[in-house]
């Protein structure tokens, strides 16, 4: 089975989030990296300024932190929504300048053979993946931890999809998640 598709932003950002989703680490970390700690800053320094009597003078540190978790929450989420696709389309346009954004994929027995068009093919046995992934706009192949093939569902018609779903249920020792 062979197929080509052109690798979008939004493609990019649906592996990304499909990775960050398949361990419970992951998601602690995201949590922590995009959510938590700006919401722990921005409350520290209300508290902050309590106690250097800028603002809230004569509030408790108990409240003075409460009050900058309700006040910095919004604002937290606003600013690392934005980043977050700011990163995103930055990463993207380095990774993938607009002439390598096409891709091919070449499904067998004997292994995935990819490459971007106008470049020189490489072939990745079976036994090289070591998980996949696949929700309803993106499939997964991890050849490391870290590192992994991945290509919209949308490229494929019904039937490329029951032959790489059947390939990979034979192929790759450890199933999807």
């Amino acid at each position: 089975m062979k197929f080509t598709c052109t690798i979008t932003l939004a493609d990019f950002q649906a592996a990304q989030a499909l990775h960050w989703h398949q361990t419970i680490l992951r998601r602690i970390i995201s949590f922590s990296v995009y959510l938590l700690f700006p919401l722990l800053c921005s409350s520290l320094v209300i508290v902050l300024g309590n106690r250097m009597g800028i603002f809230l003078k004569g509030w408790s540190f108990g409240n003075a932190f409460v009050l900058g978790l309700i006040v910095s929450t919004p604002i937290a989420l606003l600013i690392s929504s934005s980043s977050k696709s700011k990163r995103f389309r930055k990463t993207f346009e380095k990774r993938y300048s607009p002439d390598k954004r096409t891709v091919w994929f070449e499904f067998s027995d004997n292994g995935i053979t990819t490459a971007i068009v106008g470049t020189d093919a490489e072939t990745i046995d079976w036994k090289k993946i070591v998980l996949s992934a696949q929700d309803d706009k993106i499939t997964l192949l991890y050849v490391g931890s870290n590192k992994f093939l991945f290509f919209p569902i949308s490229a494929l018609t019904t039937a490329q999809r029951a032959e790489l779903n059947d390939l990979i249920t034979r192929n790759v020792s450890r199933k999807e998640k």
